[in-house]
């Protein structure tokens, strides 16, 4: 039996985003493929350190690419409703670093696009 391999892609190239990157090539069958930074000189940076195939000066470029599986937010948690909006909009299955977002309204919201585009939501703890 053959396992898929998961392409991962990170947006956010900050200190949360490192540990990911880390754990994330030492686990079978994951491959980190893409980060997306909104400075391409930090996303190439990044891209080289932990060994990713492609870097990106755009969140919205990264969720448009289809060779991605899964994405991993790791930006400030102020940002993580818009950032995960954006993957499920694109039917990016997301995994959102805690906290997942900044209040019951934002989470509900999340779950609810969710549930309509049929896509993984998980908060990472």
């Amino acid at each position: 039996m053959t396992s898929k391999i998961i392409n991962w892609g990170i947006i956010g190239a900050g200190k949360i985003a490192t540990k990911f990157a880390t754990d994330l090539n030492a686990v079978p069958n994951c491959n980190f493929y893409a980060i997306a930074s909104r400075h391409i000189e930090k996303a190439e940076t990044f891209k080289n350190q932990y060994n990713a195939n492609v870097a990106y000066g755009s969140y919205e470029e990264l969720v448009k690419d289809n060779t991605i599986d899964a994405i991993y937010i790791a930006t400030p948690h102020s940002f993580h409703k818009a950032h995960s909006t954006l993957c499920l909009k694109h039917n990016k299955p997301v995994l959102c670093e805690k906290p997942f977002a900044m209040n019951l309204q934002e989470v509900e919201a999340m779950i609810q696009l969710s549930k309509e585009t049929n896509t993984l939501l998980m908060e990472a703890m």
